[in-house]
């Protein structure tokens, strides 16, 4: 699972450490205190993840207008997001997929 600086809350540390589920936020940079070597380095392996990942996320909130949801209950709800997935997919391969 890897996150955004949203989800840096100690709450969903917690949780995740919790789950044993690996939580890819980056710590931000402050001046007190200040960033150890291992957060420089741990943020430097994560780093080259997001932007493979962000344009997925550009496309389903804006061509395919997905920004809110209600709860349908979590197979429903899991099916639309993974069909959002495809036809994201489908629209990202558009140009391949004309020639």
């Amino acid at each position: 699972m890897l996150g955004d600086q949203g989800y840096v809350s100690n709450k969903l540390k917690r949780y995740a450490r919790r789950a044993e589920v690996f939580r890819g936020v980056c710590p931000r940079a402050s001046a007190k205190p200040p960033m150890t070597e291992a957060n420089k380095c741990s943020n430097r392996k994560m780093s080259p993840i997001r932007p493979r990942a962000d344009p997925i996320f550009r496309v389903i909130k804006g061509p395919l207008g997905y920004a809110k949801t209600c709860y349908k209950g979590i197979a429903k709800n899991a099916a639309q997001v993974f069909s959002l997935i495809r036809l994201t997919n489908l629209y990202l391969a558009r140009r391949a997929l004309m020639n």
